[in-house]
């Protein structure tokens, strides 16, 4: 009696303190993404290998979650299509959740993605926060417009996991998993800001055959 007593306090205190389950629930989607992508998951000795070659036919969307302290999550998808392949990387273009396409491009040369955000600009610049860094394990240093900034990575489990200062030196901690073909499978971006919980998370999927061919006509034009 005693324990249950003792149960029923500490959940009213975890719900007064705002610590009771989030409303996204990772641990749940970072589990159904290993399993989903079982042997296709990109590890660190992986890492000095070619990458497994993508059709021209590939098509990823993403469902893209964002969430606030005592807010709803916003919620959105978009798509990527691979368009062009040469020897040494793969391009892609990108479409809203209403197939219109935009200006951006995404370059993937080896597991490392850069991109474009206009028509006529170039592909100098990262896509991961973390630079040369994003598979760099331990602590790394890299070049941001504010100068130097560390960050300390670790992998378990098929999950490359990074511990980064956010805004105020807060703590952020970001989680990726990886197709051996280098494409994002999910991310996860959880921290704090003055003092209120933030979370991002996007999660590829395979968009159904009907989809597929509608981003394929479009970004053929």
């Amino acid at each position: 009696m005693k324990k249950f007593k003792l149960t029923i306090a500490t959940l009213i205190i975890f719900s007064i303190n705002g610590c009771m389950l989030s409303p996204y629930n990772e641990a749940n989607t970072i589990r159904g993404v290993l399993e989903k992508n079982s042997g296709n998951l990109l590890y660190p000795n992986d890492l000095s290998e070619e990458p497994v070659e993508l059709g021209l036919d590939f098509t990823v969307g993403y469902l893209v979650k964002q969430y606030y302290s005592k807010g709803e999550i916003d919620t959105k998808k978009e798509y990527y299509k691979l368009y062009k392949t040469d020897s040494s990387a793969n391009y892609f273009k990108h479409l809203d959740e209403n197939f219109s396409m935009s200006d951006t491009e995404i370059k993937l040369v080896n597991y490392t993605r850069f991109i474009k955000y206009t028509k006529s600009g170039d592909f100098s610049s990262h896509v991961s926060h973390f630079k040369e860094c994003e598979f760099k394990l331990g602590k790394c240093q890299y070049e941001n417009s504010t100068g130097k900034s560390e960050v300390n990575t670790t992998f378990k489990d098929g999950v490359w996991i990074t511990k980064f200062r956010g805004f105020g030196a807060s703590e952020r901690t970001m989680k990726r998993i990886y197709s051996k073909s280098g494409i994002l499978l999910f991310r996860s971006n959880h921290g704090y800001f003055m003092g209120k919980e933030t979370y991002g998370e996007r999660t590829a999927f395979i968009p159904n055959p009907s989809v597929k061919q509608q981003v394929s006509n479009i970004t053929s034009l």
